[in-house]
């Protein structure tokens, strides 16, 4: 199984349209992965909503303009986990790490991020950069290993640490 990660960095149009020029109209059969308030603002199908700070998700359903039959996530012994609809092991990281233990949880082999540079870029609807992303490497670094092998990213410091997607990866005929 592949999945698609959709996180929340400005990037996420730019990184959407480069990996759709990659797939060249060609088909990768995936599940989707939002995160954060990428699943406000892509209104394409998603399967799955991952989110660290689910007091956000009441919220944030009521301002998706896409499909609602999606199953919410958040980490393990978040205080408000009665907000979602289940439970991922906690791997810290940031919720775009959060959304790659869904997609692991789920059986994917392949994990495309797009949206998630883990870097200063600001997030969707902000102009302000975000500084805490270096904070978040760590617990990425931790676990390169596992990520290494079904990890790829279209940008940033995911980029450089797991590899861009090729056509031969992606397996795309």
């Amino acid at each position: 199984m592949n999945a698609l990660i959709l996180a929340s960095a400005d990037c996420l149009r730019t990184d959407l349209r480069d990996f759709a020029e990659l797939l060249a109209g060609r088909p990768w059969p995936r599940i989707v992965i939002a995160v954060g308030i990428a699943g406000i603002v892509y209104t394409g199908r998603i399967d799955h909503w991952a989110m660290l700070h689910a007091q956000n998700f009441p919220e944030f359903r009521k301002q998706r303009r896409g499909n609602s039959d999606y199953v919410s996530w958040t980490r393990e012994g978040q205080k408000y986990a009665a907000n979602a609809d289940r439970l991922a092991e906690h791997w810290k990281g940031s919720s775009g790490l959060l959304a790659v233990s869904v997609a692991f949880t789920l059986g994917a082999t392949r994990i495309v991020l797009c949206g998630l540079p883990l870097d200063a870029r600001p997030h969707l609807g902000s102009k302000d950069a975000w500084h805490a992303s270096a904070n978040f490497r760590k617990d990425w670094l931790i676990r390169r290993a596992m990520l290494s092998p079904r990890v790829r990213s279209m940008n940033g410091w995911t980029e450089e640490t797991f590899g861009r997607p090729t056509e031969e990866w992606l397996g795309v005929p």
